[in-house]
């Protein structure tokens, strides 16, 4: 299976869980999501998948050749062993790769997308930034060098990323054991709090953090606050990408702006009716190869965008919307009956 396919096939299972952990959230008395940005948060997820569609094979053959080319070691016998190798390298691997996106500010103009919210919850865990892969490699090229065939890193590499969602969601706690990353522990990183910057860069096991220092216990005495205190943050998933870079270029000046009125009920069920088409779509579109996919993930963007207005209360999302639909419908019919 390609890489982004093992994704695709948990979103209705992503979908489901959201409302399981609204559901017993709503139960707790905890804060309860907000509907743009949820919207925002899935829609930002599946674009990534998209994107994931052009990036992801050319890393699987860029991790494939290194590993034909330069691996020191043989593994003989079991399957699982260089598995649970690449599962405790590759998640310190992702340990420097998180420090040094929050350290330099060029990364850092990538990674934020996944910081802006002023929430955390599972929809969050989905909030990926489009273009992280392009500079992953280095972080990682140790492992082919060490003889970790391809099937095992990427393998573990989906068990580290879909390990990682489950640590957004504050309304589903589950326990360390004293040594796995938690919702508790992972709400620090994304906290804006002082005493918290910084800290809990791991996705799986904390003992990264703690050896190295990073490593910061919640204080019930202060609880977390998430987001990263940007007035009216857009609820574009694509626009989004491009925030940190506007700041950066523009030596943090002020990114766009989305109104921040709640939404009518009317616009509310739209971009639900037109999310649900989205999420049926994209989860097709995902299995596709070649010039079909290309055009559906294109489909797919669009419609990302034409949500991203609504939600942003855009001027022009009304007559965006009415040429986008003019041209998914047929497209979209007309993808499925040349691929069936």
């Amino acid at each position: 299976m390609d890489a982004t396919a093992y994704y695709a096939i948990g979103i209705p299972l992503y979908i489901v869980l959201f409302g399981v952990e609204a559901l017993i959230g709503r139960a707790r008395r905890l804060p309860g999501p907000s509907f743009a940005g949820s919207v925002s948060n899935i829609t930002d997820g599946l674009g990534a998948i998209v994107v994931g569609m052009v990036i992801g094979p050319l890393m699987v053959a860029l991790y494939d050749w290194a590993f034909h080319t330069f691996a020191l070691v043989t593994w003989s016998g079991s399957w699982w062993l260089p598995f649970g190798v690449a599962l405790v390298l590759g998640d310190l691997a992702n340990y420097w790769r998180h420090r040094a996106e929050h350290r330099f500010a060029v990364l850092w103009a990538v990674h934020n997308v996944h910081h802006t919210p002023a929430e955390l919850n599972l929809s969050v865990g989905m909030r990926h930034a489009w273009l992280s892969d392009t500079y992953a490699f280095p972080f990682y090229a140790v492992l082919p060098v060490l003889g970790i065939p391809t099937a095992q890193f990427f393998l573990a590499m989906v068990a580290l990323t879909l390990y990682a969602l489950f640590t957004h969601a504050r309304a589903l706690p589950f326990p360390s054991f004293g040594v796995l990353v938690t919702p508790q522990s992972h709400a620090v990183h994304h906290a804006c709090n002082p005493r918290y910057v910084g800290k809990n860069f791991a996705a799986m096991f904390t003992i990264w953090d703690r050896l190295f220092g990073t490593y910061a216990a919640l204080d019930p005495a202060e609880p977390p606050r998430f987001g990263l205190g940007r007035r009216g943050e857009t609820h574009d998933a694509a626009l989004a990408q491009w925030v940190g870079f506007r700041a950066l270029l523009a030596g943090a000046a002020s990114p766009h702006e989305a109104a921040t009125d709640p939404l009518s009920a009317r616009a509310r069920g739209y971009v639900v009716a037109q999310l649900a088409l989205l999420i049926a779509f994209s989860s097709y579109v995902y299995g596709l190869h070649g010039w079909p996919a290309l055009a559906g993930g294109l489909l797919v963007l669009l419609a990302i965008i034409g949500i991203g207005g609504v939600l942003d209360h855009r001027r022009s999302a009304r007559v965006f919307e009415t040429i986008r639909l003019a041209i998914f419908v047929p497209a979209a019919a007309l993808l499925v009956g040349v691929t069936w």
